[in-house]
């Protein structure tokens, strides 16, 4: 999935996963650029980031937390803690929370989380890793910093429900310029996040296979939608056919949608 930034007031630079840099002061990289953690209610659970110096200069990073959610057309969005739906950045605490790294060399930072008893469904956050270069005191310099962030999604044991909906699952039958095409829509309509992927199976009317295609893994939050449009370009001969979508989310479930497409003719659902 593609990086994003986000600016930061003043002279620091943002990034999410990946390594960054702001004007040569800085090169931090982390790994892995986001964590998945299954949390236990009133237990503690505890995961190592690696960050890692690539610049030239000796950098001292301090790490905080922050809610991490979306918006319409904005899958990342960062507010201060306790401040978005399903927040656990209030149960993040770090290992050391400061730290010096000096050029070339990494370390590890402890990312702690503390699950309140009553914690239910998935909850998120990112870590912040702000790093600004070691002051020359022999030199008047501008020192420019930046912070980088990996994302943390969590989902508590056995208090969970996960489900995926397919609220659109539009066929369009072959042309001669145009091969079959599925337009489909997913929503997350559980309460944690999951990573449904698609399988579209073709049946002629003796329900013998004819082709299949399918698309990648998608990451939705709770009610997050996507829509994702997959083709097929093999040869349908004139004749009715069966559609079947599966939509698998792993040990969680799956979900299926039917439909049928005429080659030569119209589609119905």
């Amino acid at each position: 999935m593609a990086n994003r930034t986000i600016p930061l007031i003043f002279l620091f630079a943002a990034a999410i996963a990946g390594p960054i840099s702001a004007h040569a002061d800085i090169m931090l990289g982390a790994s892995p650029a986001s964590l998945e953690m299954t949390l236990e209610r009133g237990k503690t659970a505890a995961q190592t980031i690696l960050l890692f110096n690539q610049g030239k200069d000796e950098v001292t990073v301090n790490a905080y937390a922050w809610d991490w959610w979306y918006e319409k057309e904005n899958p990342r969005k960062f507010a201060p803690p306790g401040t978005l739906p399903h927040s656990a950045a209030k149960w993040i605490s770090f290992i050391p929370e400061k730290i010096t790294i000096k050029p070339g060399k990494g370390a590890n930072v402890t990312v702690v989380v503390s699950t309140p008893a009553d914690a239910s469904a998935g909850n998120y956050a990112v870590a912040w890793f702000e790093a600004l270069p070691e002051a020359n005191t022999n030199a008047k310099e501008l020192r420019v910093g930046a912070r980088l962030g990996v994302l943390v999604l969590t989902e508590v044991k056995n208090a969970t429900k996960p489900s995926v909906n397919v609220d659109k699952l539009n066929l369009s039958a072959p042309t001669a310029s145009q091969p079959f095409k599925a337009e489909i829509k997913l929503t997350n309509t559980g309460d944690v996040h999951l990573f449904p992927k698609g399988t579209l199976v073709i049946m002629d009317k003796q329900r013998k296979l004819v082709g299949h295609v399918g698309f990648e893994k998608q990451r939705l939050l709770p009610g997050e939608d996507r829509e994702v449009t997959v083709k097929y370009g093999g040869d349908l001969r004139p004749g009715e056919y069966q559609i079947i979508l599966t939509i698998d989310y792993g040990e969680a479930g799956a979900t299926v949608k039917t439909g049928t497409i005429t080659v030569g003719g119209g589609n119905s659902i």
